[in-house]
């Protein structure tokens, strides 16, 4: 087994931002925290950037889903978007016209190849860095095949032709991850990984494209679903599952497990044997107590306007807000860049297991030990987890987290709003 270049792999992810990029990859079989650091060289766990007063945004990718992080950008007090980089013009063509609707300047935009973004990472004035648990990304995309030269399903459907594993593991695995304070006092230790027999999307192809069309020429390998397992170095699992072939109904599953009971998304739903319902052997639907006691304080702020401006019900404009609040007040992002790295590189890893009947794979430790000193998430981690035990674990006392409407956790609700949370429009 080839040792993963843990930097190679650290810029990669950087740089391209998707498991896509991390394909060259091979797991770890050393301990991570075993190796000297780099001569000079620092962590980056808990990284605070100088508070910038006003911070510059840099968008690569405005296609179908990133042109509307130009909207909620522009509806950011102390955001400015300064450049934006897209290899299809007809996706830059669309910027300048809503930078106008908000008296935004057009900003430089970047362009002509697959490597465009380079010159936009070059600018001097361009920031950025940056427990059981279920989690799933179920999401019939066979359509996108017919996106051929444009849009998700150009480079998509591809990837069914090149790996077999899991393609897309950050959707789900994010938001378990934070619930347990991986890289914050716990860390994805090895997994393992199964796929189902590559059936739908040839299937389809046969059934929607002419016999000499490309996406019939294609191989496609990857299983219809592909199930993965993790365990934590706190011997907590995790599992995770891909799948955008079968004809089934949209979920994004999301669980969370405790000794005291459960709580799981789509629907959401909640069963405890303590602090809750009747009995926790049937589910309690009834969200609307649960969110008047403990929805969180930035959602009951700035919710409502979140949603009107879209995005996954006003979630990815709410990420937006929290980003440049850190940015603008010298505070650590939630996620970090060993985050990123270690979500993604299950991607590649699972192909691997998968290749290999299934056997566990070792994932790096990218923060070489940091994750056994770094604390918990403001209001998040495992500091929420601490109070999410009281629903969870053995002690009778009511949730003081519950499941948010896009599968996070949500915190106990308190009078006061966070200071410094402003979007534009928001009273």
């Amino acid at each position: 087994m080839n040792e993963i270049d843990r930097r190679r792999f650290l810029k990669s992810s950087l740089a391209i931002g998707t498991a896509a990029g991390l394909s060259g990859y091979s797991a770890a079989q050393v301990r991570e925290e075993d190796r000297p650091g780099p001569s000079g060289g620092g962590s980056a766990m808990n990284l605070i950037a100088p508070e910038l007063d006003t911070v510059r945004v840099g968008l690569i990718g405005v296609g179908e889903r990133g042109i509307g992080f130009v909207r909620h950008f522009c509806n950011i007090e102390g955001a400015r978007i300064a450049a934006v980089c897209d290899s299809h013009q007809m996706a830059l063509d669309r910027v300048a016209p809503i930078m106008s609707e908000y008296g935004e300047p057009v900003p430089a935009l970047y362009t002509g190849d697959d490597y465009a973004y380079r010159a936009l990472l070059d600018r001097q004035d361009v920031f950025g860095e940056l427990l059981h648990g279920e989690a799933a990304y179920i999401h019939e995309l066979r359509w996108q095949m017919k996106e051929i030269e444009h849009k998700t399903g150009s480079w998509r459907t591809v990837w069914h032709a090149k790996r077999n594993g899991n393609l897309y593991p950050t959707h789900g695995l994010g938001p378990i991850a934070q619930y347990m304070g991986v890289n914050r006092g716990d860390r994805f230790d090895y997994m393992n990984s199964m796929s189902s027999p590559a059936i739908g999307r040839a299937k389809y192809a046969r059934r929607e494209f002419p016999t000499d069309h490309d996406r019939n020429q294609l191989a496609y390998i990857n299983g219809d679903m592909n199930t993965s397992l993790i365990k934590t170095v706190n011997g907590r699992t995790i599992m995770v599952q891909h799948d955008t072939t079968t004809p089934r109904p949209y979920s994004r599953h999301n669980l969370i497990q405790g000794a005291n009971g459960v709580f799981a998304g789509f629907p959401n739903r909640i069963a405890l044997e303590n602090g809750g319902g009747e009995t926790y052997h049937e589910w309690d639907h009834d969200m609307a107590k649960w969110r008047t006691e403990y929805d969180h304080p930035l959602w009951v702020q700035m919710g409502l306007r979140a949603q009107e401006l879209g995005g996954h019900g006003g979630m990815d404009h709410l990420m937006c807000c929290r980003l440049i609040h850190c940015l603008r007040n010298g505070e650590p992002l939630d996620q970090n860049v060993y985050d990123a790295a270690a979500w993604s590189v299950v991607g590649p890893i699972s192909a691997e297991s998968v290749a290999d009947r299934g056997n566990s794979k070792s994932i790096p430790d990218f923060t070489r030990g940091a994750w056994q000193t770094t604390g918990p998430l403001p209001g998040g981690g495992p500091r929420r987890l601490s109070k999410e035990r009281r629903i969870l674990n053995r002690t009778p006392a009511r949730p003081h987290a519950e499941g948010r409407r896009d599968g996070q956790a949500r915190i106990k609700k308190t009078n006061s709003s966070p200071p410094g949370w402003q979007c534009r429009g928001t009273p």
